[in-house]
């Protein structure tokens, strides 16, 4: 099954006339240099889950930790690099602001510990009788091999110490979370009423880091990340908001084959947009010491 991706393509555009105009890049667009180019994923921004599988292979940038709070005397968790710099910020603005008492738990998990776990969960939901559907509702609960957002080091659990589970939710901590979490980066991946479009049950507890920019960008619009994907299939391209630096950014959903995205620059991916010509739909956009063209539609 192929895997998938959000790639991001920085843009800076300047527009002097009262001429209204708009991007809009799709999944397979016409490339402007007229060669197929390879796409560059974001990791931080890579969607999983159990219809979206990684790939067998799948390698994560890992890095363990013990010097956190919110981890047990001698505790030590893997996490992607960018996790653990943005999480210890997050964890001691809480504290700084009152909030304590975090306890993480479960951070990566290799495809072979996510197998385990959702064998069990399966032979349970085979063995309760009144479940009519034993693996619609595992897949409430557990995620399949290949398809949880732990093996990536991406996401984590936790809870408060006074409140574990779906009593998390109930807590000064979580209410913190979800209304701060995001300046940092992170998302409760799976929100309450929302199950419709993630497919899983509310899990308070499930953290996931996307980055301040797409945090930002589903914090505001009050949905999960499935609510960007599913629009950015849609329509190609999502614009998120300005970014630090004041430029804007189109973020795109890649979930073909790993070519199934063609771009204007190298393995950068940083095209500047200099010039469009309005009347007649053109964009010039610079690239090494040759200028690419490419018509609006």
């Amino acid at each position: 099954m192929a895997s998938g991706y959000i790639v991001k393509l920085p843009l800076w555009a300047e527009n002097k006339s009262e001429t209204m105009f708009s991007i809009t890049m799709g999944i397979a667009p016409i490339p402007v240099s007229g060669k197929r180019l390879a796409p560059v994923p974001v990791e931080t921004l890579r969607y999983v889950s159990s219809d979206m599988l990684l790939p067998v292979d799948y390698k994560p940038n890992l890095r363990w930790t013990s010097n956190l709070l919110g981890l047990k005397p001698g505790e030590s968790f893997q996490f992607h690099p960018d996790v653990v710099t943005a999480l210890r910020t997050m964890l001691r603005a809480a504290q700084m602001q009152g909030i304590s008492g975090f306890d993480l738990g479960n951070s990566y998990r290799s495809a072979v510990w996510q197998k385990t776990l959702f064998d069990r969960r399966l032979n349970w939901s085979k063995a309760d009788r009144t479940i009519l559907d034993p693996l619609a509702a595992t897949l409430r609960r557990v995620a399949r091999p290949f398809g949880s957002e732990h093996q990536t080091g991406l996401a984590f659990d936790i809870e408060a110490l006074t409140g574990y589970g779906l009593n998390f939710a109930k807590t000064a901590n979580y209410r913190w979370l979800m209304a701060e979490g995001w300046k940092y980066g992170f998302v409760v991946r799976y929100p309450d009423g929302w199950e419709s479009a993630t497919k899983v049950m509310f899990e308070p507890w499930h953290v996931r880091y996307l980055g301040k920019q797409m945090a930002g960008y589903l914090f505001r619009n009050r949905i999960p990340y499935e609510g960007f994907v599913t629009k950015a299939k849609d329509q190609g391209s999502v614009w998120l908001g300005n970014t630090e630096a004041g430029s804007d950014t189109v973020w795109l959903a890649v979930t073909a084959t790993s070519d199934a995205v063609y771009a204007s620059g190298g393995d950068s991916l940083s095209p500047i947009i200099s010039r469009f010509l309005p009347d007649q739909g053109i964009w010039m956009i610079p690239f090494g010491s040759t200028p690419l063209i490419h018509r609006g539609d």
